[in-house]
Protein backbone atom coordinates (compact mmCIF):
# COMPACT_ATOMS: atom_id res chain seq x y z
CA UNK A 1 0.00 0.00 0.00
CA UNK A 2 2.91 2.44 1.00
CA UNK A 3 4.39 1.87 -2.49
CA UNK A 4 1.16 2.64 -4.15
CA UNK A 5 0.95 5.81 -2.65
CA UNK A 6 4.74 7.00 -3.45
CA UNK A 7 4.01 6.01 -7.23
CA UNK A 8 1.14 8.07 -6.86
CA UNK A 9 2.63 11.07 -6.01
CA UNK A 10 5.64 10.37 -7.78
CA UNK A 11 3.63 10.52 -10.96
CA UNK A 12 1.55 14.11 -9.55
CA UNK A 13 4.80 15.34 -9.27
CA UNK A 14 6.07 14.27 -12.92
CA UNK A 15 2.79 16.10 -14.10
CA UNK A 16 2.95 19.65 -11.79
CA UNK A 17 6.65 19.39 -13.28
CA UNK A 18 5.67 19.74 -16.96
CA UNK A 19 2.90 21.51 -16.16
CA UNK A 20 4.52 24.14 -14.88
CA UNK A 21 7.71 23.69 -17.84
CA UNK A 22 4.71 24.17 -20.28
CA UNK A 23 3.22 27.37 -18.40
CA UNK A 24 5.77 29.27 -16.31
CA UNK A 25 3.06 32.58 -16.23
CA UNK A 26 0.96 30.11 -13.61
CA UNK A 27 1.63 31.79 -9.66
CA UNK A 28 -0.57 29.09 -8.04
CA UNK A 29 1.01 25.93 -9.49
CA UNK A 30 4.89 27.47 -9.75
CA UNK A 31 3.75 28.19 -5.72
CA UNK A 32 2.46 24.27 -5.43
CA UNK A 33 5.29 22.81 -6.94
CA UNK A 34 8.73 24.89 -6.21
CA UNK A 35 9.11 24.11 -2.13
CA UNK A 36 8.44 20.51 -3.08
CA UNK A 37 11.01 20.26 -5.69
CA UNK A 38 13.85 22.55 -3.48
CA UNK A 39 12.87 19.61 -0.26
CA UNK A 40 13.45 17.03 -2.95
CA UNK A 41 17.34 18.19 -3.65
CA UNK A 42 16.24 19.67 -7.27
CA UNK A 43 17.06 23.00 -6.49
CA UNK A 44 18.23 24.68 -9.81
CA UNK A 45 14.49 23.72 -11.09
CA UNK A 46 12.92 25.10 -8.09
CA UNK A 47 14.73 28.64 -8.42
CA UNK A 48 14.01 28.53 -12.61
CA UNK A 49 10.29 27.57 -11.69
CA UNK A 50 10.15 30.77 -8.91
CA UNK A 51 12.28 33.12 -10.43
CA UNK A 52 10.05 33.01 -14.02
CA UNK A 53 6.82 32.69 -11.95
CA UNK A 54 8.08 36.00 -10.21
CA UNK A 55 9.01 37.71 -13.03
CA UNK A 56 5.14 37.22 -14.68
CA UNK A 57 3.57 37.62 -11.44
CA UNK A 58 6.00 39.41 -8.42
CA UNK A 59 2.72 40.39 -6.64
CA UNK A 60 1.23 37.03 -5.63
CA UNK A 61 1.21 36.35 -1.92
CA UNK A 62 1.05 32.85 -2.51
CA UNK A 63 4.08 33.02 -4.78
CA UNK A 64 6.08 34.99 -1.96
CA UNK A 65 5.13 32.53 0.17
CA UNK A 66 6.82 29.38 -1.30
CA UNK A 67 9.46 31.53 -2.67
CA UNK A 68 10.19 31.94 1.34
CA UNK A 69 9.73 28.73 2.22
CA UNK A 70 11.57 26.89 -0.72
CA UNK A 71 14.66 29.41 -0.06
CA UNK A 72 14.39 28.42 3.97
CA UNK A 73 14.55 24.73 2.96
CA UNK A 74 18.01 25.67 0.28
CA UNK A 75 19.59 28.68 1.32
CA UNK A 76 21.83 28.41 -1.85
CA UNK A 77 18.88 29.80 -3.90
CA UNK A 78 17.84 33.03 -1.67
CA UNK A 79 19.99 35.23 -3.39
CA UNK A 80 17.82 34.44 -6.82
CA UNK A 81 14.82 34.43 -5.32
CA UNK A 82 15.63 38.08 -3.56
CA UNK A 83 17.55 38.93 -7.30
CA UNK A 84 14.36 38.49 -9.05
CA UNK A 85 11.88 40.32 -6.47
CA UNK A 86 14.52 43.25 -7.00
CA UNK A 87 13.91 43.58 -10.64
CA UNK A 88 10.17 43.63 -9.99
CA UNK A 89 10.58 46.31 -7.30
CA UNK A 90 12.72 48.22 -9.68
CA UNK A 91 10.29 48.09 -12.24
CA UNK A 92 7.35 48.99 -10.26
CA UNK A 93 8.24 50.47 -7.37
CA UNK A 94 5.24 51.80 -6.28
CA UNK A 95 3.78 48.17 -5.83
CA UNK A 96 2.59 47.49 -2.57
CA UNK A 97 2.14 43.93 -3.15
CA UNK A 98 5.93 43.42 -4.65
CA UNK A 99 7.41 45.30 -1.83
CA UNK A 100 5.42 42.76 0.49
CA UNK A 101 6.80 40.33 -1.74
CA UNK A 102 10.69 41.27 -1.58
CA UNK A 103 9.95 42.29 2.18
CA UNK A 104 9.24 38.73 2.95
CA UNK A 105 12.30 36.78 0.82
CA UNK A 106 14.50 39.44 2.52
CA UNK A 107 13.68 37.18 5.85
CA UNK A 108 15.98 34.57 4.27
CA UNK A 109 18.97 36.99 4.71
CA UNK A 110 17.90 38.96 7.26
CA UNK A 111 19.88 37.37 10.36
CA UNK A 112 22.88 37.22 9.03
CA UNK A 113 22.63 40.27 7.23
CA UNK A 114 22.57 43.58 8.66
CA UNK A 115 21.41 45.79 5.08
CA UNK A 116 19.10 43.55 4.22
CA UNK A 117 17.41 43.58 8.17
CA UNK A 118 16.99 47.15 8.32
CA UNK A 119 15.64 46.98 4.60
CA UNK A 120 13.19 44.52 5.32
CA UNK A 121 12.09 46.72 8.29
CA UNK A 122 11.73 49.79 6.79
CA UNK A 123 9.52 47.75 3.55
CA UNK A 124 7.52 46.30 6.41
CA UNK A 125 6.74 49.84 8.92
CA UNK A 126 5.87 50.98 5.20
CA UNK A 127 3.31 48.33 4.38
CA UNK A 128 1.95 48.60 7.95
CA UNK A 129 1.18 52.31 7.21
CA UNK A 130 -1.14 50.82 4.09
CA UNK A 131 -2.16 47.76 5.40
CA UNK A 132 -2.54 47.56 9.16
CA UNK A 133 -4.94 44.55 9.08
CA UNK A 134 -3.25 42.72 6.37
CA UNK A 135 -1.88 39.16 7.74
CA UNK A 136 0.91 38.68 5.35
CA UNK A 137 1.87 42.55 6.59
CA UNK A 138 2.15 41.72 10.26
CA UNK A 139 3.96 37.75 9.72
CA UNK A 140 6.61 39.84 7.39
CA UNK A 141 6.77 42.39 10.51
CA UNK A 142 7.53 39.80 12.93
CA UNK A 143 9.89 38.30 10.83
CA UNK A 144 11.89 41.42 10.89
CA UNK A 145 11.78 42.36 13.86
CA UNK A 146 12.87 38.84 14.94
CA UNK A 147 15.55 38.78 12.44
CA UNK A 148 17.03 41.88 14.36
CA UNK A 149 16.81 40.88 17.29
CA UNK A 150 13.67 42.73 18.73
CA UNK A 151 12.08 39.94 20.45
CA UNK A 152 8.99 42.35 21.97
CA UNK A 153 8.48 44.03 19.05
CA UNK A 154 8.39 40.93 16.89
CA UNK A 155 5.55 39.41 19.67
CA UNK A 156 3.57 42.25 19.06
CA UNK A 157 3.08 41.85 15.43
CA UNK A 158 2.81 37.87 15.74
CA UNK A 159 0.15 38.50 18.55
CA UNK A 160 -1.52 40.84 16.03
CA UNK A 161 -1.26 38.55 12.85
CA UNK A 162 -3.04 35.99 14.79
CA UNK A 163 -5.87 38.22 15.39
CA UNK A 164 -6.50 39.69 12.04
CA UNK A 165 -5.71 36.04 10.33
CA UNK A 166 -8.30 35.01 7.71
CA UNK A 167 -10.71 32.69 9.05
CA UNK A 168 -9.82 29.01 8.32
CA UNK A 169 -6.11 29.94 7.64
CA UNK A 170 -4.03 26.85 8.63
CA UNK A 171 -0.96 28.27 9.97
CA UNK A 172 -2.39 29.96 13.15
CA UNK A 173 -3.02 27.10 15.57
CA UNK A 174 0.76 26.77 14.64
CA UNK A 175 1.88 30.71 15.37
CA UNK A 176 0.13 30.72 18.68
CA UNK A 177 2.64 27.74 19.76
CA UNK A 178 5.85 29.94 18.09
CA UNK A 179 3.86 32.65 19.83
CA UNK A 180 3.91 30.81 23.30
CA UNK A 181 7.79 30.05 22.45
CA UNK A 182 8.80 33.27 22.05
CA UNK A 183 6.90 34.99 25.42
CA UNK A 184 8.47 31.92 27.17
CA UNK A 185 11.65 32.83 25.55
CA UNK A 186 11.60 36.79 27.35
CA UNK A 187 10.59 35.33 30.38
CA UNK A 188 6.48 35.45 30.52
CA UNK A 189 6.15 31.60 30.76
CA UNK A 190 2.50 32.32 32.25
CA UNK A 191 1.25 34.37 29.24
CA UNK A 192 3.04 31.40 27.39
CA UNK A 193 0.65 28.68 28.90
CA UNK A 194 -2.27 31.40 28.34
CA UNK A 195 -1.90 30.85 24.87
CA UNK A 196 -0.84 27.78 24.57
CA UNK A 197 -4.37 26.86 26.66
CA UNK A 198 -6.51 29.05 23.94
CA UNK A 199 -4.70 27.42 20.96
CA UNK A 200 -5.62 23.84 22.52
CA UNK A 201 -9.62 25.25 23.26
CA UNK A 202 -9.89 26.62 19.86
CA UNK A 203 -7.91 24.40 17.85
CA UNK A 204 -7.30 21.01 19.52
CA UNK A 205 -10.63 19.06 18.02
CA UNK A 206 -10.05 20.65 14.40
CA UNK A 207 -10.64 17.70 11.99
CA UNK A 208 -7.42 17.05 10.29
CA UNK A 209 -5.25 18.90 12.09
CA UNK A 210 -6.39 18.77 16.08
CA UNK A 211 -3.48 16.08 16.43
CA UNK A 212 -1.04 18.10 15.37
CA UNK A 213 -1.68 20.99 17.46
CA UNK A 214 -2.24 19.31 20.59
CA UNK A 215 1.28 16.98 20.20
CA UNK A 216 2.35 20.84 19.34
CA UNK A 217 1.22 22.37 22.03
CA UNK A 218 1.56 19.94 24.81
CA UNK A 219 4.95 19.37 24.29
CA UNK A 220 5.24 23.07 24.64
CA UNK A 221 3.21 22.99 27.80
CA UNK A 222 5.33 20.73 29.09
CA UNK A 223 8.92 22.31 27.93
CA UNK A 224 7.67 25.42 29.93
CA UNK A 225 6.82 23.40 33.21
CA UNK A 226 10.11 21.27 32.85
CA UNK A 227 11.93 24.61 33.07
CA UNK A 228 9.77 25.68 36.05
CA UNK A 229 11.00 22.74 37.95
CA UNK A 230 7.71 20.98 37.85
CA UNK A 231 8.66 17.20 36.22
CA UNK A 232 5.24 15.79 37.12
CA UNK A 233 3.31 18.40 34.76
CA UNK A 234 6.02 18.01 32.25
CA UNK A 235 5.74 13.90 32.09
CA UNK A 236 1.96 14.51 32.19
CA UNK A 237 2.32 17.07 29.24
CA UNK A 238 4.24 14.17 27.68
CA UNK A 239 1.31 11.93 27.69
CA UNK A 240 -1.05 14.48 26.77
CA UNK A 241 0.92 15.04 24.15
CA UNK A 242 1.05 11.39 22.41
CA UNK A 243 -2.78 11.20 23.50
CA UNK A 244 -3.64 12.56 20.08
CA UNK A 245 -5.65 11.32 16.67
CA UNK A 246 -3.25 10.16 14.46
CA UNK A 247 -4.58 12.85 11.50
CA UNK A 248 -3.38 14.12 7.97
CA UNK A 249 -1.66 17.15 9.52
CA UNK A 250 0.24 14.85 12.18
CA UNK A 251 1.16 12.60 9.56
CA UNK A 252 2.83 15.52 8.17
CA UNK A 253 5.01 16.31 10.79
CA UNK A 254 5.24 13.33 12.95
CA UNK A 255 5.10 13.31 17.16
CA UNK A 256 7.50 15.93 18.62
CA UNK A 257 10.48 14.92 20.36
CA UNK A 258 11.99 17.85 22.14
CA UNK A 259 10.12 17.41 25.48
CA UNK A 260 10.76 14.07 25.70
CA UNK A 261 14.69 14.81 24.63
CA UNK A 262 14.69 17.41 27.98
CA UNK A 263 12.75 14.86 30.32
CA UNK A 264 15.52 11.71 29.23
CA UNK A 265 18.20 14.68 30.19
CA UNK A 266 16.55 15.08 32.89
CA UNK A 267 16.62 11.59 34.28
CA UNK A 268 13.15 10.51 33.50
CA UNK A 269 14.29 7.69 30.69
CA UNK A 270 10.98 5.36 31.86
CA UNK A 271 8.57 7.93 30.66
CA UNK A 272 10.71 8.74 27.34
CA UNK A 273 11.12 5.16 26.49
CA UNK A 274 7.32 4.91 26.56
CA UNK A 275 6.91 7.78 24.33
CA UNK A 276 9.33 6.45 22.17
CA UNK A 277 7.56 3.13 21.92
CA UNK A 278 4.67 5.68 20.66
CA UNK A 279 6.67 7.19 18.16
CA UNK A 280 7.71 3.91 16.75
CA UNK A 281 3.76 2.56 16.19
CA UNK A 282 3.17 5.96 15.06
CA UNK A 283 5.28 5.89 12.55
CA UNK A 284 4.76 2.33 11.42
CA UNK A 285 0.93 3.62 11.13
CA UNK A 286 2.28 6.63 8.86
CA UNK A 287 4.06 4.09 6.49
CA UNK A 288 0.83 2.38 6.05
CA UNK A 289 3.01 -1.16 7.31
CA UNK A 290 1.51 -4.61 7.94
CA UNK A 291 0.13 -5.53 11.48
CA UNK A 292 0.67 -9.37 11.71
CA UNK A 293 -1.88 -11.60 9.76
CA UNK A 294 -5.22 -9.07 9.94
CA UNK A 295 -3.88 -6.65 7.12
CA UNK A 296 -2.74 -3.08 7.35
CA UNK A 297 -3.53 -0.47 9.25
CA UNK A 298 -5.86 1.02 7.24
CA UNK A 299 -8.04 -2.37 6.53
CA UNK A 300 -7.59 -2.64 10.53
CA UNK A 301 -9.57 0.55 11.18
CA UNK A 302 -11.74 -0.31 8.76
CA UNK A 303 -12.99 -3.31 10.24
CA UNK A 304 -13.09 -2.01 13.27
CA UNK A 305 -15.36 0.84 12.19
CA UNK A 306 -17.69 -1.74 10.60
CA UNK A 307 -17.79 -3.79 13.76
CA UNK A 308 -17.50 -1.52 16.97
CA UNK A 309 -20.87 0.24 16.77
CA UNK A 310 -23.32 -2.73 16.32
CA UNK A 311 -21.22 -4.61 18.87
CA UNK A 312 -21.12 -1.96 21.31
CA UNK A 313 -24.96 -1.52 20.98
CA UNK A 314 -25.62 -5.29 21.35
CA UNK A 315 -23.26 -5.95 24.47
CA UNK A 316 -24.92 -2.56 26.38
CA UNK A 317 -27.89 -3.61 25.97
CA UNK A 318 -27.66 -7.14 27.02
CA UNK A 319 -25.93 -5.68 30.30
CA UNK A 320 -28.50 -3.00 30.49
CA UNK A 321 -30.83 -5.98 30.24
CA UNK A 322 -29.41 -7.86 33.06
CA UNK A 323 -28.87 -4.60 35.24
CA UNK A 324 -32.49 -3.86 35.00
CA UNK A 325 -33.82 -7.50 35.95
CA UNK A 326 -31.46 -7.06 38.89
CA UNK A 327 -32.29 -3.75 39.87
CA UNK A 328 -36.00 -4.11 39.43
CA UNK A 329 -35.57 -7.42 41.68
CA UNK A 330 -33.63 -5.56 44.68
CA UNK A 331 -36.56 -2.88 44.59
CA UNK A 332 -35.58 -0.01 42.03
CA UNK A 333 -38.75 2.17 40.66
CA UNK A 334 -37.33 2.37 37.57
CA UNK A 335 -39.22 0.94 34.56
CA UNK A 336 -36.17 -1.08 32.62
CA UNK A 337 -35.57 1.69 29.97
CA UNK A 338 -34.99 3.76 32.59
CA UNK A 339 -33.04 1.39 34.51
CA UNK A 340 -30.72 1.32 31.06
CA UNK A 341 -30.45 5.07 30.47
CA UNK A 342 -29.46 5.72 33.95
CA UNK A 343 -26.61 3.20 34.20
CA UNK A 344 -25.24 4.83 30.70
CA UNK A 345 -25.62 8.17 32.67
CA UNK A 346 -23.93 6.73 36.04
CA UNK A 347 -21.17 4.91 33.43
CA UNK A 348 -20.39 8.57 31.86
CA UNK A 349 -20.30 10.10 35.33
CA UNK A 350 -18.13 8.32 36.70
CA UNK A 351 -15.86 8.68 33.12
CA UNK A 352 -16.36 12.84 33.45
CA UNK A 353 -15.03 12.31 37.23
CA UNK A 354 -12.13 10.33 36.22
CA UNK A 355 -11.29 13.06 33.57
CA UNK A 356 -11.74 15.83 35.89
CA UNK A 357 -8.77 14.08 38.19
CA UNK A 358 -7.15 13.36 35.85
CA UNK A 359 -3.67 15.34 35.19
CA UNK A 360 -4.24 17.02 31.45
CA UNK A 361 -7.93 18.36 32.75
CA UNK A 362 -6.14 19.79 36.27
CA UNK A 363 -3.13 21.29 34.20
CA UNK A 364 -5.62 22.91 31.99
CA UNK A 365 -6.86 25.45 34.36
CA UNK A 366 -9.10 25.99 37.59
CA UNK A 367 -12.39 26.57 35.72
CA UNK A 368 -12.14 23.36 33.45
CA UNK A 369 -11.10 20.94 36.21
CA UNK A 370 -14.49 22.31 38.24
CA UNK A 371 -16.60 22.03 34.97
CA UNK A 372 -15.62 18.53 34.29
CA UNK A 373 -16.08 17.59 38.26
CA UNK A 374 -19.45 19.27 38.35
CA UNK A 375 -21.23 17.94 35.17
CA UNK A 376 -19.94 14.87 35.94
CA UNK A 377 -21.41 14.90 39.55
CA UNK A 378 -24.67 16.09 37.96
CA UNK A 379 -24.84 13.07 35.19
CA UNK A 380 -23.69 10.38 38.11
CA UNK A 381 -26.64 12.11 40.13
CA UNK A 382 -28.95 11.55 37.14
CA UNK A 383 -28.31 8.35 36.23
CA UNK A 384 -28.80 6.97 39.88
CA UNK A 385 -32.34 8.74 39.97
CA UNK A 386 -33.06 7.07 36.95
CA UNK A 387 -32.81 4.00 38.26
CA UNK A 388 -34.12 4.76 41.85
CA UNK A 389 -36.62 6.67 41.14
CA UNK A 390 -37.80 7.13 37.29
CA UNK A 391 -36.87 9.58 34.53
CA UNK A 392 -38.95 12.72 36.18
CA UNK A 393 -36.49 12.71 39.37
CA UNK A 394 -33.67 11.90 37.25
CA UNK A 395 -34.36 14.79 34.55
CA UNK A 396 -34.69 17.28 37.19
CA UNK A 397 -31.37 16.41 38.89
CA UNK A 398 -29.78 16.61 35.66
CA UNK A 399 -31.21 20.58 35.35
CA UNK A 400 -30.91 21.41 38.48
CA UNK A 401 -27.11 20.17 39.02
CA UNK A 402 -26.18 20.41 35.54
CA UNK A 403 -27.42 23.85 34.03
CA UNK A 404 -24.76 26.03 36.50
CA UNK A 405 -21.38 23.93 35.33
CA UNK A 406 -22.67 24.58 31.31
CA UNK A 407 -23.63 28.33 32.00
CA UNK A 408 -20.07 28.68 33.39
CA UNK A 409 -18.61 26.63 30.49
CA UNK A 410 -20.34 29.28 27.99
CA UNK A 411 -19.06 32.18 30.22
CA UNK A 412 -15.68 30.36 30.26
CA UNK A 413 -16.14 30.84 26.10
CA UNK A 414 -16.56 34.56 26.56
CA UNK A 415 -13.81 34.95 28.36
CA UNK A 416 -11.44 32.86 26.22
CA UNK A 417 -12.75 35.61 23.42
CA UNK A 418 -12.14 38.73 25.24
CA UNK A 419 -8.82 37.72 26.36
CA UNK A 420 -7.99 36.88 22.68
CA UNK A 421 -8.87 40.17 21.44
CA UNK A 422 -6.98 41.79 24.71
CA UNK A 423 -3.73 40.29 23.73
CA UNK A 424 -3.34 42.13 20.26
Amino acid sequence: MADKQKEAVRKQMEQLREYVREHPEDARAAATVAPRLAAAGHTDEAARVLTAAIEHHPGDDHLANAAFFAGSAVPSIAPRLIAAYRTAHDKDPDSMDIQIGLCRVLGLVSASDKEASREQIELAEAALAERPDSFSVRINAHQAYLAAGNEEKAIEHLAKAIAVAPKGEPTVPFLGIHLAARLDKVGRPQDALGVLADTLHAYGLTPGLGGAVTNAAWTEIGRIRLKQGDAVAAIAALRASANVPFDEALKQSGLRKALAEELDKAGHASDVAWYSRTIERAEKAREGQWLGSHGSVAYARYVYRALALPLWVCISAAIGLLLAGTLRHAGAKGSPLEIMIGAVGVYYGISLLRGAFGRGVRFAGPIIHGAFTGIGIAVLAAGALFIVQGWLWGLIAAVVLGTPWLLILIRFEMLVAARRKERV
